[in-house]
């Protein structure tokens, strides 16, 4: 146990507390930080997160705040579970530092129907009070689709530019490249 009296905005900072017998090392960090009153949180998520059916799909959310931020993930309302709802194959994994977290909403093997929109909720409490903010994701799981393509026969004057259009569909969306095509 350490003790600290009388803070200061200089004490801020990541503090380690190491212990160590001729069995063992053992080192636990942990932040620290001062704040005079609390700050307005900071929260932006990813606009749209896109997938496959059956491959793994994640959308992250950031947020900034002091003290740092917790991050929890809503579809419909309902806060995500892991495991529990919208269904087994959801979890959340976090990154965080001092004064920010990230949230990421990992869908394994991905159904169409975990399609739609999530909000991630950031959130802290000061002295009983809750403060939060959300910001929306939208989230596409799609089934692959056959390729089909569309182009126009360009007549062009000899000396000017040509323009080649050709129109493309698909899921996954296919690359476009374009070669000249030599005839023997």
């Amino acid at each position: 146990k350490a003790l600290v009296r009388s803070v200061s905005d200089n004490e801020s900072g990541t503090y380690s507390c190491t212990c160590f017998n001729q069995a063992e090392f053992l080192t636990f960090i942990k932040n620290v930080y001062v704040a005079d009153e609390r700050e307005e949180i900071v929260v932006s998520s990813q606009e749209e997160g896109w997938g496959l059916v059956g491959s793994t799909v994640s959308i992250s959310c950031v947020a900034e705040g002091t003290p740092r931020p917790e991050i929890d993930w809503y579809k419909g309302g309902s806060k995500v579970v892991e495991g529990v709802f919208p269904r087994d194959g959801f979890r959340v994994e976090y990154e965080r530092e001092m004064f920010k977290t990230i949230g990421y909403l990992v869908v394994d093997e991905g159904k169409f129907t975990d399609s739609g929109v999530f909000e991630c909720k950031a959130f802290y409490n000061v002295n009983g009070w809750e403060y939060s903010e959300t910001s929306t994701s939208t989230l596409t799981i799609d089934k692959p689709t056959s390729s089909r393509i569309k182009c126009l026969d360009t007549v062009v004057e000899e000396g000017k530019a040509a323009t080649i259009i050709c129109a493309v569909s698909g899921v996954p969306l296919p690359l476009v490249t374009y070669t000249k095509v030599r005839y023997i």
